[in-house]
């Protein structure tokens, strides 16, 4: 599953590096398609980011990174 395979550092909303080479592969893969995809952000429990957003927030802000990759 792709959601096995998108990084982040605990409380960060900078990708991993190996995210980065899953995302290229996959709009490869999807340029020219009519498929839709549909991002959701995510957190863990309790986690909040390093300048003190809660979880919610951090998992909005990683779901827009992800869009703009």
């Amino acid at each position: 599953s792709i959601k096995d395979k998108i990084y982040f550092q605990q409380g960060s909303i900078k990708l991993e590096k190996v995210t980065v080479e899953v995302f290229e592969k996959m709009t490869k893969l999807l340029t020219g398609s009519d498929w839709v995809v549909y991002v959701e952000g995510h957190s863990s429990r309790g986690e909040s980011s390093s300048d003190g957003k809660d979880a919610f927030a951090l998992s909005a802000e990683r779901a827009g990174v992800v869009t703009r990759v």
